[in-house]
């Protein structure tokens, strides 16, 4: 448990480094470019990240999971990568023309050349990084990860404040690869070969193209919305609900990104060694719900604050999204780890069934609703969590032997801590009168709940408590009064 928590450290260290820093940029960018031109590049990085799903082609999983990793397997997996990278590459380079006249935006035909420039760079990093993820080295992924990210937001700001425009954004996503692969070589152990081989190319191919199919289903799942409603509503409507998605998806950044990581890490090695995950399925769940319910709550509860704060009053028409997309994700937080259990533990056909079915349920949604109107369409968005729900809830049971049962204690903390939250933000609107900047009030609003939610925690002795909180009260006094336990 020891290496868990080193890796969990050193995973939300980099993560929160990173979101700090590309959430500036975020909202620089949202004050520099126009809703139609974010829109632009969201209908492009939708159709560019189909790339992104193939290219990798399950190999990162694949290093992941590998119960005996070979150097033969290591060099076809590079064969694989490049193959895939540099035909994806010529695709997306000649499908740009087409694409801008389908969606009559000529900006695409220039922002999807620019883009496809990066997967001539990202096989030369893809293998440091998964091994470095398999053996828990994320303290190196950590400086690979905060370069990158510096490199992305100098070039994003600095371009979009020399009118650039939108292909700032694209140079940006550039600059940031070329961080990432420079950097990662810096880490690359000397026993990973550097030339390609295709000795194990059958066995690497056999997992990759599961993964990799499921990886495009799940980002069709993703953007499809970007996709069906930027034909039939525009490209503004587009970037408001890429918008309204983005700021609720917060949370994933905040906290899932950083768990992810270390948790199909983590699983993958148990399942190696032939051992249960039912428990670290469980705590993940128990952490997540209690971090990710009051979030969703205070942004339900402050949607104009937090539009104008972060991105200025342009986007105040996301307002009547933000609390059904909470909603939405809300219920998705209790199965957002499945997936993940299956690709661990190498049941990449069972995965790949389930983003088939839950990714064609969801395009039957939008496109029976795409005609109506944004608000219609995210309503109509609020059943795919149940229909989520009844496809894994056998697997749940016969596979990780989960019960209602193990549901109560996770759902009863973060019932009890969201409503006591929400309690106080009621409370403290009401008791406090206006302040001269809305950005003062939210401020104020976000130090209340954090501080209601941390004494909720302690009086519960809600497991965080146990596993961050105290040890991290007893480094402090450690620090600054010479503490001894």
């Amino acid at each position: 448990m020891g290496e868990t928590k080193r890796a969990l450290i050193f995973s939300f260290i980099n993560k929160y480094s990173n979101i700090i820093i590309q959430f500036g940029v975020v909202m620089v960018i949202a004050r520099l470019l126009t809703p139609k031109e974010i829109g632009i590049y969201s209908i492009t990085a939708a159709f560019f990240g189909f790339g992104q799903m193939i290219r990798d082609f399950g190999i990162s999983t694949y290093i992941i999971q590998e119960k005996e990793l070979t150097k033969d397997k290591l060099a076809s997996a590079i064969t694989v990568s490049l193959v895939s990278c540099y035909s994806l590459a010529a695709f997306f380079y000649f499908a740009a023309l087409p694409l801008s006249k389908f969606y009559g935006q000529p900006d695409i035909y220039g922002l999807l050349k620019i883009l496809s420039l990066n997967l001539l760079f990202i096989p030369f990093g893809t293998i440091t990084l998964s091994i470095l993820k398999r053996n828990m080295k994320f303290e190196r992924i950590l400086i690979i990860d905060f370069i990158s990210t510096i490199a992305y937001a100098c070039t994003a700001i600095i371009l979009a404040m020399n009118e650039f425009g939108v292909f700032s954004l694209a140079y940006a996503a550039f600059m940031g690869t070329l961080g990432t692969v420079l950097t990662s070589l810096l880490f690359r152990p000397k026993w990973v070969p550097w030339l390609p081989g295709v000795k194990q190319i059958k066995l690497v191919m056999g997992f990759g193209w599961r993964m990799s199919l499921a990886n495009i289903v799940s980002h069709i799942h993703e953007v499809s919305g970007d996709l069906i409603l930027g034909k039939t509503l525009g490209a503004n409507s587009v970037a408001l609900f890429n918008r309204g998605v983005s700021t609720v998806r917060l949370f994933t950044q905040l906290i899932n990104q950083s768990v992810n990581p270390v948790l199909s890490s983590v699983m993958a090695k148990k399942n190696r060694a032939d051992e249960s995950v039912k428990n670290i399925y469980i705590m993940a769940l128990t952490y997540t719900i209690v971090l990710a319910w009051p979030f969703f709550l205070f942004i339900s509860m402050n949607a104009k604050l937090v539009l104008v704060t972060l991105y200025g009053e342009q986007w105040l028409d996301v307002k009547v999204l933000l609390p059904i997309l909470a909603l939405m994700f809300s219920a998705n937080i209790l199965f957002s780890f499945y997936g993940q259990f299956l690709v661990s533990t190498g049941l990449v056909k069972e995965n790949l069934r389930l983003v088939i079915y839950t990714t064609l349920f969801r395009l039957a949604v939008l496109l029976c609703f795409s005609v109506t109107d944004l608000e219609t369409i995210v309503i109509a968005l609020l059943t795919t969590p149940l229909f989520k729900f009844l496809l894994i809830k056998r697997g749940l049971k016969d596979r990780l032997e989960l019960t209602f049962r193990d549901f109560v204690k996770p759902l009863y903390f973060g019932l009890v801590v969201s409503t006591v939250t929400g309690a106080t933000i009621v409370i403290a609107k009401t008791v406090v009168g206006s302040f001269e900047y809305q950005w003062q009030e939210l401020v104020f609003l976000a130090s209340s709940a954090a501080i209601t939610w941390l004494l909720s925690i302690i009086l519960l002795n809600h497991p965080i408590n146990n596993v961050l909180l105290k040890p991290l009260w007893f480094k402090l006094r450690q620090l600054f009064f010479g503490y001894q336990q």
